[in-house]
């Protein structure tokens, strides 16, 4: 580790030595990897987060043991900087260790001129409580809930009306994402770039994570030769489908077009994998599709939380 500051924080019969200053995520790995969060680490662990990515880091030892570690990304594009980890080893909770550890990230993220920093949990998390008081202790704003996240099983969709074909309206053609032509892409590309009414969020955009895409179960719809909609879908496991992007443009929005898009992809996922769950998310100021997971999705879900965001600006 390469600190920029080492001080001792005494509570109690204890005296940690606190460290903060930024290492590489192969470094990090190395030093405290039993106490990073284990979502963090499995994007560590399968490269979704690059080894020689710099973090900010705010680490506790005792006698040379790392006892507890704040973890933040650098902020690109002056956005802010987000906390991917923060916990202390059990024996030494409830000494105020784990508040002295975001004190020293903030101070670490703002002297590197992040403007904010925020943190993103679940609403589900088993020490959520434990977390928010922490935060509004360290003068934190209250959490606010972003998007819904669903599971659901494989088991639970098996002979449902779920699976039964959904007729397209006339002019519309369903198609295998893996059969989208060059010219098809670089139209989706060039209509995106120009922000045209049938534009698609950023969030929504069907070429994200192409090295995790499902190409045997992703589907999209055409009319009259263009592309106005897909379902993607992307492998997070041996046993996990993630279904990452409904979308249809705006000018040919109909229900029945969205799902005609996840009755395909369902089929397809169950044909043609043996992954045993889905999982995907929705913004929850996306009250259309809100509507329509409550209307044909909601039955067949196993469990869904909350995704909520805290979060303190530093300048």
């Amino acid at each position: 580790m390469a600190p920029s500051q080492s001080q001792a924080h005494s509570m109690g019969p204890a005296t940690y030595q606190l460290y903060t200053g930024t290492m590489t995520a192969v470094e990090v790995a190395r030093k405290f990897g039993g106490l990073i969060a284990a979502r963090f680490r499995r994007h560590l662990a399968d490269g979704r987060v690059p080894a020689d990515r710099r973090l900010f880091t705010a680490g506790a030892m005792l006698d040379g043991t790392p006892v507890g570690l704040a973890l933040a990304s650098y902020p690109t594009d002056c956005e802010p900087a987000t906390v991917h980890s923060l916990g202390v080893v059990p024996e030494h909770r409830g000494r105020a260790l784990g508040r002295a550890l975001l004190v020293a990230l903030e101070r670490n993220v703002q002297t590197a001129g992040a403007p904010a920093l925020q943190a993103t949990y679940r609403s589900d998390l088993e020490h959520r409580a434990t977390l928010e008081r922490l935060a509004a202790t360290c003068g934190w704003g209250p959490p606010r809930a972003v998007r819904r996240l669903y599971r659901a099983r494989r088991e639970d969709v098996l002979g449902t009306p779920l699976l039964e074909a959904t007729p397209l309206p006339d002019g519309f053609e369903l198609f295998a994402w893996s059969e989208l032509t060059p010219d098809e892409q670089a139209a989706l590309r060039q209509r995106q770039d120009a922000a045209t009414e049938a534009a698609h969020p950023t969030a929504l955009d069907p070429f994200q994570l192409p090295d995790r895409l499902s190409t045997a179960c992703s589907v999209g719809v055409r009319r009259d030769g263009h592309v106005m909609g897909w379902m993607m879908l992307h492998r997070l496991s041996d046993e996990v489908m993630q279904y990452t992007s409904l979308f249809v443009a705006p000018t040919f929005y109909r229900h029945r077009i969205a799902r005609a898009l996840l009755t395909a992809a369902l089929q397809r996922q169950i044909d043609r994998t043996d992954t045993t769950r889905g999982v995907w998310m929705v913004d929850l100021a996306n009250a259309p599709i809100l509507r329509f997971i409550d209307r044909h999705l909601q039955a067949h879900v196993d469990t869904s939380a909350d995704l909520l965001v805290v979060g303190k600006r530093l300048s």
